[in-house]
């Protein structure tokens, strides 16, 4: 149990010391750029990202598009760390705050997305979507 808590003092320390290293180089802000990849296959579509995204996003995703075969999923050429969807930022959490303690060094940013990032790829993956083979 003590090697745990020395090792989570030991990430924490590494993550305060990048926060530290922004500042001082004046970085308010980390960008994220989210690569969006199509496969049509008949009637269906396999959308993804490169992101642990919730299932709300597959769900609305689905819904709205009126697409019974469109599916849209995560892991896709990679991972990009959580996509959480507007409801999970109001909850905080693992996957909003403390998995960048950890992750940071992997996903090249040192603070979670946005609230409305999901808004924002929603609507993108919803107007570049392919259109439906009736």
């Amino acid at each position: 149990m003590e090697l745990e808590k020395e090792g989570c003092k030991a990430e924490e320390q590494s993550w305060l010391k990048e926060i530290k290293k922004l500042r001082e180089e004046n970085v308010r802000e980390q960008l994220d750029v989210t690569e969006v990849q199509y496969f049509v296959l008949g009637e269906g579509c396999i959308c993804g990202v490169a992101n642990e995204v919730m299932c709300e996003f597959a769900l609305n995703l689905s819904q709205n598009l009126h697409w019974e075969y469109f599916y849209f999923g995560g892991y896709t050429n990679g991972c990009a760390g959580y996509f959480p969807e507007e409801g999970e930022f109001d909850k905080g959490g693992f996957e909003i705050y403390w998995s960048m303690l950890i992750y940071y060094a992997y996903y090249n940013r040192v603070c979670p997305l946005k609230r409305e990032s999901a808004r924002i790829l929603t609507e993108f993956v919803m107007q570049h979507a392919p259109k439906q083979i009736e």
